[in-house]
């Protein structure tokens, strides 16, 4: 799988942290190199194509559940790894799929905001506000008072709030894929986005449809763990791999020789090097 890029602050570090992340359920980075035309970024090829092409109708509850762990699986790894995806989505191919469809691995990608400075994500997060992407944007995110505390916070005090921000997200895809809709949206409009929107996001208001859908308390009761409005409330991905209704969930494509991890042959000056060339030969 081949990306193109736009080169901007912070894309190298970003790649720099993705090149470092060697997990089954990350999609694997190879090399950077460019051509006249651009910087191409060259990755493991995902053979089943984004989760959303799986998501016409809503998933089984069992299904949603190896899925939604493997999610789980990599995000704390990540999280381990002190980096933080902020980008989590279902609709811009940042949840891939591999393997059969009938015992796929999810792989997680685009880590284009795994390295952005809080100025820049206070302007992506004004985006957000106004797109599709509102859904998974968390409470913190949407209150001013929180984003004016955060520019006086250390990284240290940050990581946290990260955490939290990725688990948010997490919560959205996992009730899309059982629901068939996303949580929040008004039941008048649900496809607008909107101030009723937003306001249920910040108070956490959100109905699952048990009427239509059937899962078990077990799996209501990580949703609502999930979509706590405080980050400080919120459970971490640790705690989610050890929820009853995650704990014990055996995943067949464990040993799969998809899984082999390579490391990529590039290094890290190689990368930073040809990202150079490119900006430099790209200015007026």
């Amino acid at each position: 799988m081949y990306a193109d890029i736009t080169i901007t602050k912070g894309t190298a570090t970003s790649i720099l942290h993705h090149k470092g992340l060697l997990h089954p359920n990350i999609i694997q980075f190879r090399e950077v190199y460019r051509t006249k035309s651009g910087i191409y970024i060259a990755m493991e090829f995902a053979s089943g194509g984004p989760l959303d092409k799986r998501l016409e109708k809503p998933l089984s509850e069992s299904v949603s559940k190896s899925l939604f762990r493997q999610l789980v699986d990599g995000m704390l790894y990540c999280h381990d790894q002190d980096t933080f995806h902020r980008g989590l989505q279902i609709r811009t191919c940042t949840l891939l799929l591999h393997g059969t469809v009938y015992d796929p691995l999810l792989k997680i990608a685009g880590f284009s905001n795994a390295d952005l400075e809080l100025q820049d994500l206070k302007m992506r997060q004004c985006y957000k506000v106004v797109s599709p992407a509102a859904v998974y944007t968390p409470p913190e995110d949407l209150l001013c008072a929180t984003l004016k505390a955060r520019g006086n916070a250390d990284q240290e005090q940050l990581r946290p709030l990260h955490r939290a921000s990725d688990v948010w997200a997490s919560g959205v895809v996992l009730y899309r894929m059982l629901a068939g809709h996303y949580p929040f949206v008004d039941p008048a409009e649900p496809d607008a986005v909107n101030a009723r929107l937003l306001q249920r996001i910040v108070k956490g208001r959100y109905e699952f449809p048990s009427d239509r859908v059937e899962v078990t308390a077990c799996c209501l009761d990580l949703l609502s763990r999930i979509f706590q409005t405080d980050p400080a409330d919120r459970i971490t991905a640790a705690e989610m791999k050890d929820h009853p209704w995650l704990s014990g969930v055996r995943l067949s494509n464990e040993a799969s020789p998809s899984n082999l991890l390579l490391p990529s042959p590039q290094t890290n000056e190689d990368i930073i090097q040809c990202l150079r060339r490119r900006r430099s030969s790209t200015k007026p």
